[in-house]
């Protein structure tokens, strides 16, 4: 079973329920929905049409729900998006209408006090760069230095406008409320450097799980209280560009998904992995390499953002980011988990789990868990043997689909070790485990209760 998870951003590509279908096929795990761009009546049709896919293949699956971050963004175009050329002029202003190729709305009232002739601005990752050639107060004429095609909603630098925001605006608090009544299972948002502000998102969040989106130097500096602090780490490769230059990022890559794995949180790798196949079948060979490199490193998942979103072959991007991941999980084989001197109990249950399937050569550990901190546990051990998450709660199950090797199943609530070694042999028996095969089983009592892993057996499929 393919271990590293895959998350693809949804958006006019794949918003309709056949084309989610096809993408679960092909092997996403989990969805992504941007509420930096569309509105919520789109939104909620994009929810619908999950849980719609969800209910007919009969498996959890993750949606995640990016709130608008640090970044500042430009307006809408008429047609969505505009094609720029090097060379030609065009316009930033304070004009609200829908832009062209020759304009667009910059929502940003203090651009235009602080930007100097000469400024150079760069837009959607640095596709797109503008030269300051004049300044008013309701406008910015520039040249385009660098041409592309330039849409909607997308990020532009300014460099003398600090864009980390000290408190939530109203539309921050609006996001996380429509996305808690939307029954969005993780919540993506910008780590703040502030703990004030962080603390008052997890209040607002409820049963929500919190991934600290690392995209600027400052969350890099604070990057241990981030982990500390959150349910899990994304790391934002396209953000990061703007604040550091392109060789220090892989080294701040391996260094983050060590720590989150360190500490037991999911870690997900985000932007560009298969960025040429927005217009092409196929991907380069580097970028082939990334996602390997990636799957070396250890993330839990990675994300496909512009590839399924508007890309012309989203059903292709993720069938061939399974391909690497399965080929480059196929030829890095784990040691046995040991055991530190300082573990916790439920650390020590995790890793003689995996030190018992590896000792039995057992096809499966079942993690039977209420929060889904015994299967995390067991998780970050990587052990050699797949991994089944049984739950009756569905939103920890949808949860945990972000988790390195986690199969997320569905199992009744349980009152007494009778029920778990009767439902595990039960799922062995779906799985089509042979009789007789050991299986390893981790739960914690008294059942039901969070973070109580605490015991370890060893049953026989039946």
């Amino acid at each position: 079973m393919r271990a590293t998870k895959i998350i693809a951003t949804l958006g006019p590509k794949s918003a309709t329920q056949s084309a989610i279908s096809d993408l679960v096929k092909e092997g996403a795990n989990a969805f992504r929905i941007n509420l930096s761009y569309d509105d919520t009546s789109s939104h909620k049709a994009l929810v619908s049409n999950v849980r719609a896919v969800e209910a007919a293949i009969g498996k959890p699956i993750a949606l995640i729900a990016d709130i608008s971050g640090t970044r500042f963004r430009i307006g809408e175009f008429l047609n969505g998006s505009v094609q720029l050329e090097a060379g030609q002029t065009f316009r930033l202003d304070q004009d609200e209408t829908p832009g062209d190729e020759n304009r667009v709305h910059l929502p940003v009232p203090a651009a235009f006090t602080s930007s100097s002739i000469g400024d150079l601005l760069r837009l959607d990752d640095g596709r797109v760069m503008l030269r300051v050639t004049k300044i008013s107060p309701v406008s910015i004429n520039c040249t385009v230095v660098a041409g592309s095609e330039l849409s909607s909603h997308k990020i532009i630098s300014l460099p003398k406008i600090a864009p980390l925001k000290k408190t939530l605006s109203d539309q921050d608090k609006s996001q996380i409320n429509w996305s808690l009544g939307a029954g969005i299972d993780w919540l993506s948002v910008s780590w703040p450097d502030d703990i004030k502000k962080w603390t008052l998102i997890r209040s607002l969040a409820g049963p929500m799980k919190l991934l600290a989106r690392i995209e600027t130097r400052a969350a890099l500096e604070s990057s241990i209280e981030a982990i500390t602090q959150s349910d899990g780490l994304v790391i934002a490769r396209g953000d990061l560009g703007y604040d550091l230059p392109p060789e220090e990022i892989p080294e701040w890559q391996k260094r983050l998904v060590r720590d989150s794995r360190k500490a037991g949180k999911p870690v997900v790798i985000s932007a560009q992995m298969l960025e040429s196949m927005v217009l092409s079948p196929a991907p380069t060979r580097a970028e082939a390499s990334d996602v390997a490199n990636a799957v070396k490193d250890g993330a839990d998942a990675l994300m496909l953002s512009a590839e399924t979103a508007v890309g012309a072959y989203p059903r292709e991007a993720v069938q061939l980011m399974a391909s690497v991941i399965e080929q480059s999980e196929s030829t890095q084989r784990s040691r046995p988990a040991s055991i530190s001197a300082n573990a916790s109990i439920s650390e020590t249950i995790a890793n003689s789990a995996a030190q018992a399937a590896d000792s039995l050569k057992a096809p499966v550990i079942f993690c039977f868990t209420t929060s889904g901190s015994t299967a995390l546990a067991v998780a970050q051990t990587r052990p050699n043997t797949p991994v089944v998450c049984a739950a009756d709660n569905m939103q920890t199950l949808r949860q945990m689909q972000l988790a390195w090797g986690l199969d997320c199943r569905k199992a009744p609530a349980l009152a007494a070790w009778k029920d778990v070694v009767d439902t595990a042999v039960g799922l062995a028996k779906e799985m089509k485990i042979k009789t007789g095969t050991p299986l390893v089983i981790t739960a914690g009592m008294p059942f039901g209760t969070a973070g109580s892993t605490n015991i370890l057996r060893i049953a026989t499929a039946e």
